[in-house]
């Protein structure tokens, strides 16, 4: 087993993993060496650089073998895929980009608009996680090259270093900020938040079992985590995921009825996303159903305002009305009196007139002797004119039948308006039972579907 090491000397080391240490060094670079990288069968290295090249060597002679002319700008991180077949690499020249290993040809570019300073492939090897200068992580479709998540708020700092779980559900991510995140990926939510270095998290990695992680940082300490992770359902998904590994003949074949990771976080994606939609629709169906509801209630409210204004209305006339022919009543029957006085001083007058035309020589007294006789009132005797009277008899007449008249319609008036107040009420009733529940309180109408 060996672990290889890049260095600001632009020199690679193989170091044996054993107690006495020894290395042997590998030298092609013009520039700072940052990613290191084994293929899974473990005969090749790959290695990236400041001097913007990717570098292939056979590990078992040490030989640099392949060249690749990769990015404009530094490269942060390079890492061949899980079948060895596909080459990620990440720079600052805000690309991330995917090489076939055999063709050392160009097969896609993801972009962005921060720079790239990490990238690594799914276990699966159908989608890589990356991230960003100004604390973007995102994980891509290898295949669509589609987006499939993006955690852009997670981080207050630059990504420096991502990491997937052995069983490909969670993804682990180093900043600048001084913290650790663990994303659950079946979620799209981030899980954990995880404080231990003073200053930036320089670089996180998953043990092969999933069940440790280490994280390095500008503090000078390296810290050994347990994940607590690995629940029943992870360790079988993992055993699956290493029988299909051990299943696979030649690069890039998998178990028959393995599913990518990539489709897994498609279909949640798609799933969310229809959640999503169908919380927007059910939200709006509220909103208009609230409006419609709200729009309802007002309108409800100004009817019964209206109508309690008609009502208002409607009362103050009944009472103006009433007391006019109250005033009418009570004139027509002083004018009747009056009438019937000057009609009766009429005919005393007249009588008298007669009696005292046939016996020229009765005075005033001896007519009122006769008790059949009656002498006209002393106010009538100086001013009253018999043609006038008559007159005047007959127009006071005609004005208590224009009087008449008038009551007769002001009485149909009455009538109509009570008639017009009593419908009000039947419509305000009718109203209250259709649109008012028991409790009085206003019922929403029902949804439009």
């Amino acid at each position: 087993t060996l672990i290889a090491t890049g260095s600001s000397d632009h020199t690679v080391r193989l170091w044996e993993n054993d107690m006495r240490g020894r290395s042997s060094v590998l030298k092609s670079h013009s520039g700072t060496v940052r990613a290191c990288s084994f293929s899974f069968d473990g005969q090749y290295l790959l290695t990236g650089s400041d001097d913007k090249y990717l570098k292939i060597f056979t590990v078992h002679n040490k030989r640099h073998t392949s060249t690749i002319n990769a990015h404009t700008n530094w490269i942060r991180a390079a890492e061949f895929s899980p079948d060895s077949r596909l080459i990620v690499s990440a720079s600052e020249d805000k690309s991330v980009k995917l090489w076939d290993s055999e063709q050392l040809a160009l097969i896609s570019t993801f972009e962005d608009e921060a720079s790239f300073l990490s990238a690594r492939f799914h276990p699966d090897g159908t989608c890589l996680a990356s991230g960003t200068l100004d604390g973007k992580t995102s994980v891509w479709d290898i295949r669509s090259q589609e987006l499939l998540q993006l955690y852009d708020t997670a981080h207050t700092d630059a990504v420096n270093s991502v990491a997937f779980h052995n069983s490909g559900r969670y993804l682990l991510t180093a900043s600048n900020d001084s913290t650790m995140k663990i994303f659950d990926l079946r979620k799209g939510s981030l899980l954990y938040s995880l404080y231990g270095h003073e200053g930036t998290v320089q670089v996180v990695n998953f043990s092969r079992d999933g069940t440790l992680f280490g994280s390095g940082g500008s503090d000078s300490n390296l810290i050994l985590w347990d994940s607590n992770l690995v629940d029943p359902e992870q360790e079988q998904e993992a055993q699956r995921l290493k029988k299909s590994k051990k299943d696979t003949k030649g690069p890039g074949k998998k178990a028959k009825g393995a599913i990518s990771a990539a489709e897994k976080l498609r279909r949640l994606q798609k799933k969310r996303k229809n959640e999503n939609k169908q919380q927007d629709e059910t939200k709006v169906e509220d909103k208009e159903n609230s409006s419609i509801a709200s729009n309802q209630e007002s309108k409800y409210e100004a009817i019964a305002e209206d109508l309690a204004g008609m009502m208002d209305k409607v009362t103050v006339q009944l009472d103006i009305i009433t007391r006019t022919i109250v005033t009418l009543s009570k004139r027509i029957g002083d004018n009747e009196e009056l009438v019937n006085e000057a009609y009766n001083q009429y005919k005393i007058h007249k009588r008298n007139a007669e009696i005292k035309e046939q016996n020229p020589s009765l005075n005033n007294e001896d007519l009122s002797e006769n008790e059949s006789e009656q002498e006209p009132k002393e106010e009538f005797k100086e001013t009253f004119d018999p043609a006038q009277s008559v007159m005047d008899l007959e127009e006071t007449r005609n004005k208590c039948k224009n009087i008449m008249n008038i009551i007769n319609i002001n009485q149909y008036s009455l009538a109509a308006i009570s008639k017009s107040a009593n419908d009000v009420k039947e419509t305000t009733t009718k109203l209250q039972k259709d649109f008012l529940p028991e409790g009085g309180e206003t019922r929403a109408a029902d949804p439009i579907r």
